[in-house]
């Protein structure tokens, strides 16, 4: 299978999460995307790019879900999350908004749409 083609500003999806991304550098072995640009497309380049190996990475964006099907960005009642007691049991919802995390935020313990830091619990 031949390695796609890809050049700084493709939109890429990384399939094993489905998050959305932007190339902002293509080398010989590596692929750099920014994937945290808060969808400010136009100035991706100014965010950090993480090195992602091109096999996990396919052309474009998926459609958007149907309004009111986002699994990304669910409510979920606060009582629902209320037993929470720290960064080690939050799962893949913040504690302050009741929005799924997207990957990166999971793994930063960060959330972009409040900017609640988990690791610092506010």
């Amino acid at each position: 299978m031949a390695t796609p083609k890809f050049k700084a500003g493709d939109k890429v999806t990384y399939t094993p999460t489905g998050e959305k991304g932007i190339v902002k550098s293509v080398r010989k072995n590596d692929i750099f995307v920014v994937y945290n640009f808060g969808m400010d497309e136009e100035n991706y380049r100014k965010y950090t790019a993480e090195s992602t190996p091109f096999g996990t990475l396919e052309a474009g964006w998926p459609e958007p879900a149907e309004e009111g099907n986002d699994a990304d960005n669910e409510w979920i009642e606060p009582d629902e999350f209320e037993d929470l007691k720290g960064p080690d049991d939050m799962g893949d919802i913040c504690p302050n908004c009741g929005l799924r995390y997207t990957p990166t935020e999971a793994l930063l313990r960060y959330c972009n749409s409040c900017n609640f830091d988990a690791t610092l619990g506010s």
